[in-house]
């Protein structure tokens, strides 16, 4: 609960116990507009934890130094980060710039603030820049900014030991958040159709799934494979053109979809094929794992990057052996056992519950 007087805010965390916060005011910076799954996570973190605890959600080309000349030393900002996310990183280096030190960040992609730190529109040069964030250290232009930035959170513990190797001891580590309203009530249906639901690139996984779903129609003619994603770069966009004549049987391809869109494809399918591949140098926590969890599908993935961390192989997700033969053979063997398919998909939801059930709120109520 908040309570505004003034600049002072009163907050409670409903066990009777308040705490004052005295001539400030909270900021919450990041675009919550685009397709961005950044975005889109930010718009539920603050619905459920920063809103209601008084911070004032603010779009990053929002804060100008006009903007920050009005407001207070006192006054706390809390930032989304992460690939891509340039306008926030720029947003970051104006209010450091302006002496605020009360500033907190999330990190999605540690152990960097973005990835690559200077962005070009070259997908060429995009390459550049990573590699010399990787192995010139961006020439210690993040891990500076880093250490003025008075507590850093991620959502994994490989990213917090990321952050802890470039010398960052200011972490706090919280769950990926999941809002309770959209946990789905049952796993229950009848469909062995499959979804791919993300990056569309190279090394992202895609093109396994469809490999794989193409050896598993030979055995279940009327399983469908549901690709949703888009490629962004030129030769991203012709990869997938090339995936996309090649396969066809079966395989519907519904580009970038909607929030509610997504609701109805996931209620026609039960199973979500993830193959991911290792990353070399960052450590995301994967929205589409989150975002199958929470509507009890089973999930197909690896036990690479943060994955072991959220599924346990045969309980609450399966992981794939990158045998398409083996795979294929294990998705047949599944399919006919629909007990085990139902367990696993309400393991997930208990998995998603108990993500929803964290008190995130805990490491806000004090500033």
């Amino acid at each position: 609960m908040v309570e505004e007087h003034g600049r002072d805010t009163m907050l409670s965390d409903g066990s009777g116990t308040c705490y004052k916060a005295c001539s400030m005011s909270r900021y919450y910076v990041c675009n919550t507009a685009s397709k961005s799954g950044i975005c889109r996570y930010a718009g539920d973190f603050h619905k459920v934890v920063l809103g209601p605890l008084g911070y004032k959600l603010v779009a990053p080309e929002a804060v100008t130094g006009e903007f920050l000349k009005e407001c207070s030393p006192a006054d706390i900002f809390h930032i989304e980060l992460g690939s891509a996310q340039f306008g926030e990183r720029d947003a970051l280096l104006r209010i450091l710039g302006a002496g605020h030190r009360n500033v907190d960040a999330t990190l999605h992609d540690p152990p960097f603030i973005t990835f690559p730190f200077f962005g070009f529109r070259s997908s060429f040069l995009n390459r550049l820049s990573r590699g010399m964030d990787w192995y010139l250290g961006s020439f210690g232009i993040q891990r500076r900014v880093l250490r003025k930035i008075r507590r850093v959170f991620v959502l994994s513990d490989r990213g917090a030991a990321a952050l802890q190797r470039i010398g960052v001891t200011r972490i706090e580590r919280i769950p990926h958040i999941i809002c309770a309203s959209t946990i789905w009530e049952s796993a229950a249906t009848h469909s062995q159709d499959i979804l791919y639901f993300g990056f569309i690139g190279p090394n992202k996984g895609i093109e396994y799934a469809l490999r794989l779903h193409a050896e598993i129609v030979k055995a279940h003619p009327s399983v469908r494979l549901h690709v949703i994603g888009e490629a962004t770069w030129p030769a991203q966009r012709r990869y997938f053109d090339d995936l996309r004549a090649k396969y066809q049987h079966n395989v519907l391809y519904h580009g970038y979809v909607g929030e509610d869109r997504v609701n109805a494809i996931y209620a026609n399918l039960r199973h979500v094929f993830l193959p991911f591949e290792e990353y070399r140098y960052i450590h995301p926590v994967s929205g589409s794992i989150i975002n199958s969890l929470k509507r009890g599908r089973v999930v197909w993935t690896s036990p690479v990057n943060t994955v072991s961390e959220v599924l346990v192989h045969g309980q609450n997700g399966l992981y794939l052996s990158k045998d398409i033969h083996v795979d294929a053979a294990l998705f047949s063997e599944l399919a006919a056992d629909d007990t085990k398919l139902n367990l696993i998909g309400e393991n997930a939801l208990a998995t998603a519950r108990a993500f929803a059930d964290y008190p995130y709120q805990k490491h806000f109520l004090t500033g």
